[in-house]
């Protein structure tokens, strides 16, 4: 409210008040209101594309903002310049300081990339005990990290169950990861498995270059890289895998287009026979977040009714749980049976991934 209704409220007197100074008869009117609401329509397209597509992927969210607030006042200048000049002048002063104030920012260091903004910080895990490094892409946690002096050893509870769970997988030649981060699983697995190929799905391109820079990514040799949308990727892959990780979020909320049975019909098409899917998912067995956890697993268990799961024991309520879908059974460390009813089985029409996930976490 106190960012934008003053300057919508501004902007949205900017139409009347030409209209005001168009219509010049009453057999005009017509004509003067729809050329103003063509020029106006055509301006919208024009700043919509411009700033998506070409200011955000090149000069940031921050100075596009600042560009168009000093461009607004630029045009007030030109339009009317002696209107209240005194006033206008002390106010012209206010708003360019404004704008070249300095944002200040959380701690840590801040790396924008045309898809998200990323916060790396440095940590201590009193546990080991030793330094942390990690990255993160929203407010509510870190998704991908390492020890500072033991790259190779993995930092989450999640990673390291499905590093078991592929270790137990019958089959593990090729294997399919989607959601890189800054790909600690995938450089442990081809490290471990050399004769395995592993295809990786990330979105951001730019997590290559911050993986190898902060995080002691390597490039192995068995590991592919493909930097596109993970729904694309498989919707028109004819590759078959033994096992397929799923490891995306957005902060902590798994896009919609994961979560609908053709989702689930796309997944299962790349699997092999015996092949084996392991789930990385923030959801819960009580109240909202049982609503959640059973959207999430309804595409999976459509088409592999073997289910078991393990759950990160230090959260309660809306926790990490890493959940396998299969065939047969696949018997790995600390896992469980999990039994569900069956959910509500959504589609790429409907799928209300928002409600669901702000229903947990408010439950939380």
């Amino acid at each position: 409210l106190i960012l934008f209704a003053p300057t919508s409220f501004l902007l949205g007197v900017l139409s009347p008040y030409l209209a005001k100074f168009a219509v010049t008869s009453l057999d005009s009117t017509g004509s003067s209101i729809a050329n103003l609401s063509s020029l106006n329509s055509i301006g919208g397209i024009v700043g919509t594309f411009l700033t998506g597509f070409v200011l955000f992927g090149y000069i940031g969210s921050r100075e596009t903002l600042g560009i168009v607030a000093l461009m607004l006042l630029v045009c007030s200048w030109l339009l009317i310049p002696n209107w209240r000049w005194m006033w206008r002048v002390g106010a012209s002063f206010v708003i360019v300081v404004a704008v070249g104030l300095p944002v200040q920012v959380a701690a840590g260091l801040h790396i924008d990339t045309p898809s998200a903004h990323y916060v790396i910080y440095e940590d201590w895990d009193p546990s080991e005990p030793q330094s942390t490094r990690g990255i993160a892409s929203g407010p509510t946690g870190i998704q991908s990290g390492i020890y500072v002096n033991q790259p190779d050893k993995l930092l989450f509870w999640y990673t390291k169950q499905l590093a078991q769970l592929v270790e137990a997988a019958p089959n593990k030649q090729n294997i399919l990861i989607l959601g890189g981060g800054t790909f600690t699983l995938p450089q442990l697995l081809a490290n471990k498995y050399p004769s395995s190929m592993i295809d990786v799905v990330e979105i951001d391109p730019t997590l290559e270059s911050i993986a190898k820079k902060y995080f002691e990514y390597k490039s192995p040799s068995n590991v592919t890289l493909h930097f596109a949308d993970a729904r694309s990727f498989i919707n028109e892959s004819s590759k078959r895998y033994d096992v397929v990780i799923v490891d995306i979020y957005n902060d902590t909320s798994v896009p919609f287009s994961l979560m609908t049975r053709e989702y689930g019909e796309a997944i299962n098409r790349l699997l092999t026979v015996n092949g084996v899917v392991g789930v990385n998912m923030i959801a819960g067995q009580q109240g909202a977040c049982r609503e959640l956890l059973q959207a999430l697993d309804a595409p999976y268990r459509r088409h592999l009714p073997q289910v078991t799961y393990s759950e990160d024991k230090k959260q309660t309520v809306r926790a990490n749980m890493v959940v396998a879908y299969s065939q047969q059974p696949v018997q790995w460390t600390g896992a469980n049976t999990l039994s569900l009813p069956k959910g509500v089985s959504y589609s790429d029409n409907f799928a209300p991934a928002e409600r669901l996930q702000q229903a947990c976490i408010d439950e939380s």
